[in-house]
């Protein structure tokens, strides 16, 4: 698995998306949008608007986690996570 796919489904996982993700808040609107939208497939456009948020974020850290601090620190806690759920 390549670092941006490891880091998407580090995002998708992660209870505390708001401690890596700055679009937290457009999020949460966006969502709210879909919800009250009369369209159908609202999880499948859900799930699109978190996918789009999280290929950018990974694309970030797997182009510079070697040289900008804030992609090596989501890189960092990322592989963290994977040892500590590898020893369980």
């Amino acid at each position: 698995m390549n670092i941006n796919d490891q880091v998407i489904d580090f995002l998708a996982n992660t209870e505390r998306l708001s401690d890596y993700c700055d679009d937290t808040a457009w999020i949460g609107d966006e969502v709210n949008v879909i919800l009250h939208d009369s369209e159908d497939d609202k999880l499948a456009r859900i799930r699109d608007l978190y996918y789009q948020v999280f290929s950018k974020l990974a694309t970030f850290v797997e182009d510079e986690h070697d040289t900008t601090p804030n992609a090596s620190w989501l890189y960092h806690e990322m592989i963290t996570e994977e040892l500590l759920e590898d020893e369980q």
